[in-house]
């Protein structure tokens, strides 16, 4: 059984969580699943690696130690617990796997999703399987973003720095339970009361900046003023008693949306109306063309690698600001052929998926790892009452007198290997297992994609486009290249 696998002895662990501040104990868990699975297929472990980083990021410490050692012929194979905990999900990460095996011969296995890969129907499978992957995380996105959204319509704070001249205090909602609700910080809301005069005075950003950091006076978060900071106080509708949420979106704070909650009277106001209305009528004097820059953080100066800003005005465009001259992109050009990419190269490319065959394909993968795991448990649990009748009689020794120092640390060590046991059985036994999928499933995530990018709101269009863009480069001669996730 698993004849795939014969063969690989030496073997690397890789492990990695999504963010910095993901804890430890999550690669640690990574570990211990490589660490069962390579005891029970017989291999060794002769290192590990793990990165605390976003899998967007292109350098991986690590990661990228790693594979030089692979390249050198140290091992037969890497382990991991997922696809996605490798590499990227999506095309990409296929991409990046099959080079890797293909140019030193070694096999990637994530334990949690054996299959076998050197087939073209397994390959093909791992491929579909990180882009689902892909595909689910976007939903658990989704489904959280919906309940924060249903918290922030009773006005609750959701986390994070209350913004200047409030604090955060607790309150009980219907059902008793603790919530948290902004209230006004005497202390400091006067000054946010003096920002909105000065600049319905007349004062520019410039001279309120220069004034606030000559006091003294920090932002929420302890820094000094900035234009941008103050910008965002002046637009903060919170002041004028309205509570928001879900304003803007990761790579542009001040987007406009049309799924944002918004609760009047949600917050105590700090400024009357005919204050703010002062303050954004100078605004609105001064405003210019406004436009949505849909490849904000993802489009790339082929001459320089920096990234290219949006430049507004009639005919918006993307340009490097670091060199003269200026390397520039009209604005719809590069977006419609972004957009293209996404329909013809990968969308559309993708005809007459076998649904039923893939989900077979992953539900039989999901039969063998269940059969390994019971495998796993049976031969745990034989250890452990073998363990637990050594102890008996140790005890009864040590009650005899017999050989007292050198039966006391052998009873120690049995101890500490019947914890290690039972917390393996305790997590081989725990939730989260095996999944198995129906085709109608497969189906619907395949499609929800899709419509999203067909037929979704711009917001929606440009989740797609991140979910599946890496970044893009503008290269000095005009051509465009579009890297994949």
């Amino acid at each position: 059984m698993n004849e795939f696998l014969s063969g690989i002895r030496r073997v690397f662990a890789y492990a990695r969580v999504s963010t910095k501040h993901q804890s430890g104990l999550s690669i640690d868990g990574q570990f211990r699943m490589c660490e069962r699975f390579a005891e029970f297929y017989n291999m060794t472990i002769v290192g590990k690696f793990s990165d605390k980083e976003t899998g967007k990021v292109n350098t991986r410490e690590q990661f990228d130690v790693m594979l030089e050692r692979v390249y050198a012929g140290e091992v037969d194979g890497i382990l991991c617990e997922k696809y996605d905990r490798f590499s990227r999900a999506g095309a990409s990460g296929e991409v990046l796997i099959q080079k890797i095996e293909k140019e030193t011969g070694i096999r990637v296995i994530a334990v949690a999703e054996l299959m076998d890969t050197t087939t073209p129907v397994g390959r093909a499978m791992r491929g579909m399987r990180m882009l689902f992957a892909a595909l689910e995380r976007e939903e658990t996105v989704d489904r959280t973003i919906r309940r924060m959204k249903d918290m922030a319509r009773y006005a609750y704070w959701m986390g994070g720095q209350p913004p200047l001249g409030y604090k955060v205090i607790d309150v009980q909602d219907k059902e008793g339970k603790l919530r948290k609700k902004l209230a006004i910080d005497e202390e400091t809301a006067p000054l946010v009361r003096k920002i909105f005069e000065l600049y319905a005075d007349g004062k520019s950003q410039a001279q309120i900046v220069d004034w606030l950091n000559a006091q003294g006076y920090k932002t929420s978060r302890g820094g000094a003023f900035t234009k941008q900071s103050l910008h965002d106080i002046l637009h903060n509708e919170k002041y004028r008693g309205i509570y928001t949420y879900f304003k803007g979106t990761k790579h542009n704070h001040h987007a406009k949306r049309d799924d944002v909650v918004r609760v009047p009277g949600g917050v105590p106001a700090i400024i009357d109306e005919e204050l703010w209305d002062q303050v954004q009528k100078r605004f609105r004097a001064h405003a210019g063309y406004k436009h949505r820059y849909l490849l904000a953080g993802l489009l790339k100066c082929g001459r320089c690698g920096g990234y290219m800003h949006g430049h507004g005005g009639k005919e918006p465009d993307y340009r490097c600001i670091k060199h003269k001259p200026r390397l520039t992109i009209r604005k719809s050009k590069i977006e419609d052929f972004v957009l293209a990419y996404i329909k013809y190269e990968i969308l559309e490319a993708v005809t007459d998926i076998d649904f039923e065959l893939m989900a077979h394909e992953i539900n039989a993968q999901a039969t063998q790892r269940d059969h390994t795991r019971k495998q796993m448990i049976d031969k745990l649990t034989l250890e452990l009452s073998r363990l637990q009748t050594d102890e008996e009689r140790l005890i009864q020794a040590i009650k005899a007198g017999i050989g007292l120092e050198g039966l006391k640390e052998e009873a120690q060590k049995i101890k500490q290997r019947k914890e290690e046991i039972k917390l393996k059985l305790s997590q081989l036994r725990g939730p989260g297992g095996n999944d198995y999928i129906k085709v109608q499933e497969l189906k619907e995530n395949w499609e929800l994609m899709k419509k999203r990018f067909y037929e979704g709101t711009s917001e929606q269009k440009e989740m797609v486009v991140r979910q599946l863009i890496d970044e893009v480069i503008l290269h000095p001669s005009g051509y465009i290249q579009v890297i994949q996730k």
